[in-house]
């Protein structure tokens, strides 16, 4: 369940995905481990240590999507760049 932007924190286009990451958590969100979320690739920087990561594609715009919890609702953040990980979008 989406709930809407402007009750997460806000980020920028291009904004680093450890920065994102660190405002999430501050702003009281969880990181949120799918049962179904693919396995990291032994040393992809991307997801390594982000247990929040669903899936991360090794190609085209190297895009990957982190899930996050709070209060019961689920949002997603997505992220582009093949080594390291910037902000794209909220993709819920």
């Amino acid at each position: 369940m989406a709930i809407p932007v402007e009750k997460k924190p806000k980020f920028k286009k291009g904004e680093s995905y450890a920065s994102v990451r660190t405002k999430m958590i501050k702003a009281g969100w969880k990181p949120f481990h799918a049962e179904d979320a693919d396995t990291c690739s032994k040393g992809d920087s991307r997801c390594a240590g982000r247990p929040e990561m669903q899936a991360c594609s090794p190609t085209g715009m190297a895009s990957c999507r982190f899930l996050w919890r709070k209060d019961g609702k689920m949002t997603a953040i997505c992220t582009i760049g093949e080594e390291n990980a910037v902000f794209d979008n909220v993709c819920d």
